[in-house]
């Protein structure tokens, strides 16, 4: 279900923000979750594409942080 939110209730801001973690996700996991789930692993590259976008809560274990 595609639930659209009364006008007055998110800022354009808000919106573009919603747009462009929708996108992310749309372009860069939507395609790939069941292959990553059935060799259950994820590509840690993604965290640091939410963070550009500024996502709040999306983090890790520092025990997993990639050593160079």
């Amino acid at each position: 279900m595609d639930a659209r939110p009364l006008p007055h209730y998110f800022s354009p801001d808000h919106e573009a923000y919603r747009a462009g973690l929708r996108d992310l996700v749309e372009r860069e996991i939507a395609p790939f979750v069941n292959e990553w789930d059935e060799a259950e692993t994820f590509p840690r590259g993604l965290y640091r594409k939410f963070a550009e976008l500024g996502a709040p809560g999306i983090g890790y274990d520092e025990d997993l942080k990639e050593h160079p």
